[in-house]
């Protein structure tokens, strides 16, 4: 049962940091469109951040099926999130 427990941690740790990630280089993107320098540079430095969070997290883990299921999943949430966000102005 603690095993479970740890895998969904893992699991849950990387979808939130991929989600966030996916969602900031969709406004990055957006903000590159529309030549918007300080979103793209408040972006750029969270996106870096997050980045070199993962790496470190990544290269001291030893079991990482569940962590790369959480990572994918997020990713694609985050994407899609920032997407509706801004296609329904809320970006």
């Amino acid at each position: 049962m603690e095993k479970l427990k740890s895998r969904a941690k893992g699991f849950a740790l990387f979808f939130v940091i991929q989600m966030s990630s996916y969602f900031l280089v969709t406004i990055n993107q957006r903000g590159v469109v529309t030549y918007n320098y300080s979103s793209v540079i408040i972006t750029d430095i969270m996106i870096a951040s997050l980045g070199y969070f993962v790496i470190k997290k990544i290269a001291s883990s030893t079991d990482s099926i569940h962590q790369w299921a959480g990572y994918v999943a997020g990713g694609v949430t985050g994407s899609v999130i920032a997407l509706w966000l801004s296609q329904h102005n809320f970006l």
